[in-house]
């Protein structure tokens, strides 16, 4: 039997070498993440669609649980499903996740929420023992889910470096507690917030604001190994992320970025997790970002009045900028704002109208570039330009319009409507219950008054009542359009020349066609050719200034003067002159005008000619 003197002696020379190479390995210890044994938090998955009437409703649900518990529920929206399939034209919100995430869900719903993967038995959407709840439970399973203590706790930190567009992420885990099962996962999902896109349901047509949208599972479909998971282990990670530039034709906004990050017993049962935001590195002082160029996606006239969204990418305030625009590479405008931002702080500027000359081919272009912010050169110029396309509206010199619309199986969810500039009805067909709506409220009846019957054929003939800009208006009860789930549905615009205006039948709960009834805001087709040579001045003249026209003619004709603004009213009859040979010239007093361009038309007998002029205030 060995003395205990001779123990002690005997364990100092191991204890000793112990110390040294722990002294010599890298140490990691623990800075940020708790130690102290603490409650459950909740994560909430959302599943939804664009098409999903009832997932704005959903959304509410799911943000006023956040803002009661602001530190503890992480919200992943993931758009998944028959709902979420884009239809033509339509943003594609789906990532490679939603489909395998919701497959282990249960779900047989929209919108539907899983809290921490967990089956909440007697209240599954589903089959038993599934996780998808109605959204009417998420708020007591979350609340229930709170009350519980984790076996782990998380922190963490992230940093995006703009210049290398690479994010950092570091995370520590510790087990106050065992896990039920050896293995554990980290999962990190990057989120974006404030995606602006169409939502059934949202009421605000293609401006509902989409928030925790899932972009991409940096740790894969299912997480990264965490062992062992037994009290007192801890563990720190670093991981470094390419942030894509899209998803899915998408745009990445770093400025809108958060990190949902959990810990999971496989690929069920969530253990807890965290909501972080990262810090950016930004390089510079002095950026201003053209995020977004718009308008109407089909304009009717030549006059635009387009916004475009500027962001401060630099770390110093932005107190001021140049914005210049011009359509189709015409003439250049310039817009001088002065305002104050904060880093990625953004601000929408509706501009200045401009005139336009329409392209030949339908297809125009908006082009909108930064410059000078704070009087300074900006030093991240290649995020200054931005440009958005649009259509001219197709026009007729037809008065007599012959609206086609064949319905679908379910013809009573279906009502048009052409209105004028004003917003007036000229003509209407179809149920009236749901004229009376936006579209997609999935109200209606078989015996609503007006509804029409499964796949009917209608044919109308509506007489304009001047010229101008008109707007069809196509409305869907049930939110998916008249084609082609349900029947071959479609609308169609002819004149009486048979010549077509635009067709169609694939939206979701509205579709609005602009289209001109007038004269060509170019020269005529029916062009006077008596007249040599013609001038306006002064050209821009300012309001409460005389109109004056010269012009050097062949024959002796007598022709009136109107003027019109570019929608096509009447906003000035300055008379019939008679004119002789040669030169000549007109003076014509017109009333208070507001500024923007017109259109000054020359009518005799045997053609017309049209010619713009700019009022300036």
């Amino acid at each position: 039997m060995v003395p205990p003197m001779r123990k002690i002696e005997e364990m100092k020379i191991p204890l000793i070498i112990g110390m040294l190479l722990l002294l010599l390995a890298p140490v990691v210890a623990q800075t940020i993440v708790s130690t102290t044994v603490e409650n459950r938090n909740a994560v909430l998955e959302e599943y939804g669609g664009i098409y999903c009437i009832y997932c704005p409703e959903g959304n509410a649900i799911a943000s006023v649980i956040c803002s009661n518990h602001p530190n503890d529920v992480v919200l992943i929206n993931i758009h998944e499903g028959p709902y979420a399939n884009p239809l033509t034209g339509a943003p594609d919100y789906r990532t490679d996740f939603g489909e395998s995430l919701a497959s282990q869900t249960g779900l047989n719903g929209y919108p539907a929420g899983t809290i921490n993967r967990r089956v909440f038995a007697g209240y599954e959407q589903g089959q038993p023992n599934t996780t998808a709840l109605n959204r009417s439970y998420w708020d007591w399973a979350v609340e229930s889910i709170l009350e519980e203590t984790s076996p782990v706790n998380l922190a963490a930190t992230a940093s995006l470096d703009l210049t290398t567009e690479e994010m950092t992420i570091y995370v520590e885990i510790y087990y106050t507690g065992n896990s039920t099962t050896d293995i554990n996962k980290l999962n990190i999902a990057l989120l974006q917030n404030e995606i602006v896109g169409p939502q059934l349901g949202g009421g605000m047509g293609n401006e509902y604001v989409h928030n925790h949208m899932l972009r991409d599972m940096i740790t894969g479909q299912w997480g990264t190994n965490v062992s062992p998971t037994t009290t007192g282990h801890f563990e720190a990670r670093t991981i470094t992320y390419s942030l894509p530039s899209e998803v899915r034709g998408i745009p990445i906004d770093p400025s809108k970025l958060e990190l949902g990050i959990f810990i999971s017993e496989g690929r069920q049962r969530i253990l807890t997790g965290i909501r972080i935001q990262p810090t950016y590195v930004v390089p510079y002082a002095h950026d201003g970002n053209a995020i977004l160029a718009a308008t109407d996606a089909v304009v009717c006239g030549e006059l635009l009045n387009p916004s475009v969204i500027i962001r401060n990418d630099g770390y110093e305030p932005l107190t001021s900028i140049q914005v210049q625009y011009q359509v189709n590479g015409g003439p250049t405008e310039v817009y001088n704002w002065t305002g104050n931002l904060y880093t990625f702080e953004s601000e929408t500027i509706t501009l200045p109208s401009i005139y336009f000359e329409p392209d030949q081919n339908g297809v125009n272009v908006l082009d909108v570039v930064l410059a000078s912010p704070n009087d300074n050169p900006d030093e991240g110029a290649f995020n200054n330009h931005v440009s958005f396309e649009f259509s001219s509206a197709p026009q007729t010199n037809s008065q007599l319009i012959e609206v086609n619309l064949r319905t679908d199986d379910y013809g009573y969810e279906s009502y048009w409507e052409i209105t004028d500039e004003a917003g007036d009805i000229i003509a209407s067909g179809g149920n009236l219950s749901v004229g009376a709506t936006t579209g997609g409220q999935q109200i209606s009846h078989p015996d609503n008054p007006g509804a029409y019957g499964n796949n009917q054929n209608i044919t109308e003939w509506i007489t304009l009542p001047a010229e101008g800009c008109y707007y069809f208006r196509m409305l869907d009860d049930y939110g998916d359009g008249i084609c082609c789930d349900y029947g071959i549905g479609f609308y169609k615009l002819k004149d009486a020349g048979g010549q077509s205006l635009f067709t169609g039948g694939i939206f979701s709960g509205e579709k609005i066609e602009p289209f001109q009834f007038g004269f060509q805001s170019t020269v005529a087709n029916e062009e006077v050719n008596f007249i040599e040579a013609i001038s306006v001045y002064p050209n821009p003249l300012h309001r409460g200034e005389d109109l004056h026209l010269q012009l050097t003619t062949n024959q002796l004709e007598t022709m009136t003067f109107q003027l019109f603004s570019l929608e096509g009213k009447l906003v000035a009859s300055m008379g019939t002159q008679e004119l002789h040979q040669g030169v000549q010239t007109l003076s014509f007093p017109l009333p208070e005008l507001t500024s923007g361009v017109y259109l000054l038309q020359l009518q005799t007998k045997g053609g017309r000619q049209v010619v713009k002029v700019m009022v300036l205030d």
